[in-house]
């Protein structure tokens, strides 16, 4: 991993490699994480990944991301496979490992789930999650449960009486709130009842695409006013409605305007990137609840930036564009930095 700056920190702040991981597992493939995704991770230049875990939705087959002890699985296989990785990568879990990632020069993951589903009402299962390093949660993802309504959700009612106990618990827990993928109602009865710092870990501008998984210029005043972040989503059909303006220079767009609107500091990338899904799955994923409001040819990724290697042509376009070294270095890492650890407990 020699050559990577020191200066520039680049978070891939939403990532659900650890559920290919885990499905590879199931089908007798080890050691996926480390022998296929690291070193893509490392021509990206990315020193940290967040990893979901588990979540309200379902991406692949015989992968039971929405039942508790599966989670527990998949938790413990990123856990084997970090340990087998021979000190080129750790788990993060308090403000101390963000430096000791840089100073060792390998990368840091960090575990989340997208929906807590399989949570409800039972919060140890939260704790025990926490314990064996979870650090980022969303209540939903597009639909609803007993604490929350997805943005998929017709006619939502907001957080229930478990959702406004589950922020209280994740607020003593010391983790990272996330309200991408929640509906507008849960969204500002977070905002109006949460009093640290939340994230929209993959969401775009909705002024400049009209999706119900973007956010409106009142929700990014929010976060912001929240001293927190939004991570800029690369999947097509968040970044335009006309197939025929997906490109880079549109997806930068989204980052002049929340730049413009709110300041660089609260601005970060949350990719999503689901190359390694689409090559065996692409159909399914235009079926199921990732995709909404979205039509089949508008679910991939833009074709200079389809993966995490790719990285670096964002970079070059930022530069481009006229971004300065620093507003790249806040953009590409430094903004969810600080963010977690103004966050975690300890």
């Amino acid at each position: 991993m020699k050559g990577r700056s020191d200066e520039m920190q680049i978070v891939d702040a939403h990532s659900d490699y650890a559920l290919k991981t885990f499905y590879d597992y199931l089908n007798g493939r080890k050691n996926s994480l480390i022998a296929h995704h690291l070193p893509e991770l490392k021509k990206g230049g990315v020193n940290i990944e967040v990893l979901t875990v588990g979540g309200d939705f379902d991406l692949y087959p015989g992968v039971k991301n929405r039942d508790p002890l599966t989670v527990f699985q998949i938790i413990d296989t990123q856990l084997q496979e970090i340990a087998r990785s021979q000190g080129e990568c750790i788990l993060i879990r308090k403000r101390s490992d963000f430096e000791v990632n840089t100073q060792l020069d390998t990368i840091g993951f960090m575990f989340a789930i997208e929906g807590a589903g399989m949570i409800g009402n039972d919060f140890s299962i939260l704790r025990n999650y926490y314990r064996l390093g979870l650090r980022c949660v969303m209540l939903t993802h597009n639909e609803n449960n007993l604490l929350a309504d997805g943005c998929g959700v017709k006619n939502p009612q907001g957080l229930t009486e478990y959702g406004y106990k589950f922020i209280d618990e994740v607020d003593e827990l010391g983790m990272v709130l996330d309200v991408s993928h929640i509906s507008e109602p849960s969204f500002w009865d977070i905002i109006n009842n949460y009093s640290d710092p939340i994230i929209a870990s993959h969401s775009n501008v909705r002024n400049l695409c009209d999706n119900v998984r973007n956010l409106t210029d009142e929700q990014i005043k929010a976060i912001a006013e929240k001293k927190g972040i939004i991570g800029i989503n690369f999947y097509g059909g968040f970044i335009d409605k006309d197939m025929n303006n997906v490109n880079l220079e549109r997806l930068i767009d989204h980052i002049d305007y929340i730049r413009d609107l709110v300041g660089i500091s609260y601005v970060g990338i949350g990719p999503d990137f689901l190359n390694y899904v689409e090559k065996d799955f692409s159909k399914e994923i235009s079926k199921s609840t990732l995709s909404i409001g979205i039509e089949p040819e508008k679910v991939g990724h833009l074709e200079d930036l389809r993966e995490v290697s790719s990285l670096p042509n964002l970079i070059k376009r930022l530069r481009a564009r006229g971004y300065s070294r620093d507003d790249i270095r806040r953009f590409m890492g430094k903004n969810f930095i600080q963010v977690y650890k103004a966050i975690f407990n300890e």
